[in-house]
Order: structure tokens, then C-alpha cells, then sequence
């Protein structure tokens, strides 16, 4: 994880720009329809796109669990980046 300035935080420093669990959640729940719509796309295949779908939240939670997970200007992005890599891995 990097700042807007590029400089990634000391290990174990909690980031006060650190998105909560619980604003996590609020935002993934937001963008949830959207994001598995466009994983049904590539993938074709219901089970799959949920799984998919699953396996980046579970991701992105544990981050945010963490206080690892910096606020993004743009959520929905960042958390479809997170499912493509996650589709291209599998």
C-alpha cells in the first residue's frame, strides 16, 4: 500500500487515511450488483462470477480488517482491479 505520495507506510503503522471494516462493507455492498454484472460478462458463468466475487471481498475485508486498506477516489475501480487480477490468476 502507497500514500498519494507514492511512499509506502512503515509496517504495522495504522494510516489515518485507512478506510474502517464497517465503510469497507457500506462500499462493497454499493458497488456489489455492478461488479458481479461485469464478472458475469467475462466470465460467462454465474458460479464463477460469484466466486470471484467472494474471493475479492474476502481480500479487500481482510485489508480493511487490517486497517490496511487506504480510501480510494474511486472504489468501484479499485475493487474491479481487484477481481480482474484475481480472475487472471485463476
Amino acid at each position: 500500500m502507497t500514500h498519494s505520495d507514492g511512499v509506502c507506510p512503515p509496517p504495522g503503522r495504522v494510516d489515518e487515511e485507512a478506510m474502517s471494516a464497517t465503510e469497507f462493507d457500506a462500499s462493497f455492498t454499493a458497488d456489489l450488483p455492478r461488479l458481479r454484472r461485469r464478472l458475469l460478462v467475462l466470465t460467462g458463468d454465474p458460479h464463477e462470477a460469484d466466486d470471484l466475487l467472494q474471493e475479492t471481498y474476502l481480500r479487500l475485508a481482510r485489508r480493511a480488517r487490517e486497517r490496511g486498506l487506504t480510501r480510494q477516489r474511486h472504489p468501484y475501480a479499485y475493487t474491479c482491479a481487484v477481481a480482474l487480477n484475481l480472475l487472471r490468476d485463476s
